[in-house]
């Protein structure tokens, strides 16, 4: 929803899309600065007027970008404190449900950073803090400084790594776990046949690797076995992707991108 990076986006469908998964009965919003450059917060916080308690709001905190220069990961204390302020004032609420560290930063001390989030949990600011593409290692550390309620960290039947470590941890030690990408940038959404070619500066051609031919082979045989248990279940192929998902042990939340009301009914066919 924040647009940047994900070309053919409205505004008018995103704000379409929140009510009518709430009708679904979906009831939690996954969000962040960078998407959009505060963007995607605005639009959520246009959205949800009048019905904020309805929702479970996560956003996140740790990345900073400066034009013509890049993205920085940045989860020094001044900037945790300044991002958290915005995201505040641009989702137009006086608290975040889930506050997550976007990536882990290097130059930064964890407890230093927790420390600022600690002291915003006290003001009533924050309710839960979440961890988001950290190492197993970086996870345990900071459950020694404060307690952490979930992890985000990219999972689908194109990307498995998460089988290794951090998805039995989290189950074993009774943590949520998010999982973001469960359609791999719309690649196991079954409306492709051919290698998808998207353009330079989207997600989809990096974060996701859809312009590379090894991407497609691996993905190929997997659409086809969705396609299968799609015309056997009645639901479509993406329904199919996001349920496989939520059916592995210790899987607590898909998040799942939707641009239109069209995607909205593909995603959760069948379900409700």
């Amino acid at each position: 929803m924040g647009r940047d990076g994900w070309s053919n986006v409205d505004d008018a469908d995103s704000v379409a899309v929140i009510h009518a998964a709430y009708d679904k009965g979906i009831n939690a919003i996954d969000t962040a600065p960078f998407y959009g450059k505060g963007h995607a917060e605005e639009l959520i916080g246009v959205s949800l007027q009048g019905q904020r308690d309805k929702w479970i709001i996560a956003t996140k905190c740790g990345l900073r970008w400066e034009e013509g220069k890049g993205v920085f990961h940045d989860l020094s204390p001044a900037r945790v404190q300044t991002e958290l302020e915005d995201s505040l004032r641009r989702l137009r609420t006086d608290y975040i449900d889930l506050y997550q560290l976007h990536w882990p930063d290097p130059n930064t001390p964890l407890e230093n950073t927790l420390e600022v989030i600690k002291k915003a949990i006290d003001k009533g600011q924050v309710k839960q803090v979440g961890l988001c593409n950290f190492s197993l290692e970086d996870i345990q550390l900071a459950r020694t400084i404060m307690p952490i309620a979930s992890l985000q960290h990219p999972y689908s039947l194109l990307n498995r790594d998460v089988e290794a470590d951090i998805l039995p941890f989290a189950k074993e030690q009774g943590l949520a776990f998010m999982a973001y990408g469960p359609l791999h940038g719309g690649l196991l959404s079954g409306k492709y046949t051919h290698r998808p070619s998207a353009p330079k500066g989207e997600a989809k051609s990096y974060f996701y690797e859809h312009n590379k031919e090894a991407t497609w082979q691996q993905a190929e045989p997997i659409i086809a076995s969705l396609r299968q248990k799609a015309q056997e279940s009645g639901r479509s192929v993406a329904a199919e992707a996001i349920q496989w998902i939520l059916s592995q042990a210790g899987v607590t939340t898909a998040i799942v991108g939707m641009r239109n009301i069209v995607q909205l009914e593909e995603n959760f066919q069948g379900r409700f």
